[in-house]
């Protein structure tokens, strides 16, 4: 409703009925048209929670259809047929949001926008991470580090386990507020299958006594303690998650893991 109500009062050429979905290529124009023009941020955000709604609205009809096929109920092409159709949208969707981008300068008001994006981008589920890591390599934002940390937590909120490879790299990065958010992306995936949280436990807990044993040195200085202070509860966070366990000295989860690794219990996928 929010799209129709704007497509009608910007775009009054627009043949819309109110009674009917807005045609996404419609949609699309209209969103790109004010990304490249002067349209206000808060039109373009109100366009991208619309957009962000009709993704989560044909997720459910997907999952609706989906069922009906297993029941066996109505006619089974037209629904294979329906899915196809709102698959096919759920693919464009993202990479419509993601234009956004394309307002090229870094001001507060583009930045309004630009979080706006990446939050819808982060609740596409597998759709939105390409769009998310994109944004995080985006040059511009080389000195947003807070932006770029942004992204990478909104990547634990799409539950694509496949990128805990990705986080897990980023445990290693140059910037701690990043570190700190790769580990809180981590701590969404705790229905991950068993071996990815093992995977996850592992190198987790190794960063984590790394940067304790930094952080404590005698010789430690100032840039360490600051690191450890800033991921420390993050990491804790993550491998509580991941293992059910909660201690609070790296070397107790450095022991608990030698002991238990190859636990067969603890790593089988969670109900």
């Amino acid at each position: 409703m929010i799209a129709i109500l704007f497509l009608t009062t910007a775009f009054p050429f627009l043949p819309l009925a109110q009674s009917s979905p807005v045609d996404l290529k419609v949609q699309s124009a209209a969103f790109k048209s004010l990304v490249k023009g002067k349209g206000s941020e808060n039109e373009m955000i109100a366009m991208v929670d619309a957009f962000l709604e009709r993704w989560q609205g044909n997720l459910k009809s997907i999952q609706s259809l989906q069922d009906q096929i297993e029941i066996k109920e109505g006619k089974i092409s037209d629904h294979k047929r329906a899915i196809k159709d709102f698959e096919r949208e759920q693919k464009e969707i993202p990479a419509i949001v993601f234009s956004s981008f394309a307002r090229r300068k870094v001001t507060e008001p583009h930045m309004r926008l630009w979080r706006a994006s990446i939050t819808a981008l982060g609740r596409m589920g597998a759709y939105g991470p390409p769009y998310l890591w994109k944004a995080f390599e985006d040059r511009r934002f080389s000195r947003e580090v807070d932006f770029k940390a942004f992204c990478v937590h909104q990547v634990g909120y799409t539950k694509d386990f496949k990128q805990s490879t990705e986080l897990l790299d980023l445990l290693d990065y140059h910037q701690e507020i990043v570190i700190a958010k790769a580990a809180e992306a981590l701590a969404l995936f705790g229905d991950a299958p068993g071996l990815t949280r093992k995977e996850c436990t592992k190198d987790l807990v190794k960063k984590l006594e790394a940067y304790h044993s930094e952080a404590t040195a005698k010789d430690a200085d100032q840039e360490a303690q600051k690191r450890y202070r800033t991921v420390r509860e993050p990491m804790l966070r993550a491998l509580r998650v991941m293992t059910g366990q909660d201690f609070r000295d790296a070397q107790d989860w450095t022991r608990w893991w030698n002991k238990n690794k190859k636990s067969s219990t603890i790593w089988k996928d969670r109900e």
